[in-house]
């Protein structure tokens, strides 16, 4: 619009100027076009007469917008957890923050922005990192994005997200040291060949079965 009526140049140049008439309708359309809350932090008794002077002051009021959105949308890449139980949140969560990195002029390379995916994975996911980084393609948010998606799709094909041994990630990324049925997990402290639930066999008959906990067992068997 600015640059239809010849105005632009004059605006934003330190020698433009506008004539009278000129700097009358370039007031009336920047006025009329503003969103009441935006006009009373750009327009008051210093500039109100004077276009240049509301047009700087709108200039420096989105730019202090843009770097405050840019900062939003940076912490909000940096605070965000990978949820397990949740992998499709967490793949929707990455691409609406990458849009918004477009949107706000966030310019970060692809592969740095990757890494910084692949680091909130669990260690129970090194598998699908090593085939991004060790993958033929370029490094991308999308590869990333896509080996998430077949890793879980993967899991839920094999009934994955109940704790069993197809899915070891819901026990190493659980802070409970116990195991669960059908499933041992690495940190509860006794080795697998001796856990009562993958064995339940072996779980001495003068202990309650109740218990939930999985302890080490001695058999007595050689």
């Amino acid at each position: 619009m600015l640059d239809l009526q010849e105005l632009y140049d004059n605006l934003n140049s330190k020698k433009g100027t506008l004539s009278k008439s000129q700097d009358v309708q370039l007031r009336t359309i920047l006025t009329s076009k503003l969103d009441s809350s935006i006009h009373a932090n750009v327009i008051d008794h210093n500039n109100e007469k004077d276009a240049r002077a509301i047009w700087k002051s709108i200039s420096n009021y989105f730019a202090c917008s843009q770097a405050s959105n840019r900062a939003r949308v940076f912490k909000e890449l940096l605070c965000l957890k990978f949820n397990s139980s949740n992998i499709p949140g967490f793949i929707t969560s990455v691409r609406t923050i990458l849009a918004q990195f477009h949107e706000f002029g966030i310019d970060l390379p692809e592969d740095i922005f990757t890494y910084m995916i692949l680091d909130k994975l669990p260690l129970a996911l090194d598998n699908v990192s090593e085939r991004i980084t060790h993958s033929d393609k370029e490094i991308t948010p999308e590869l990333a994005l896509e080996q998430l998606r077949v890793y879980h799709n993967d899991q839920q094909a094999m009934g994955g997200g109940s704790g069993s041994k197809n899915d070891p990630i819901a026990l190493l990324t659980d802070n409970s040291r116990k195991c669960k049925k059908n499933a041992h997990n690495p940190l509860s402290g006794h080795s697998e060949s001796n856990c009562w639930m993958l064995y339940p066999e072996r779980r001495p008959a003068h202990l309650p079965r109740s218990s939930g906990n999985c302890t080490e067992a001695t058999t007595g068997k050689n």
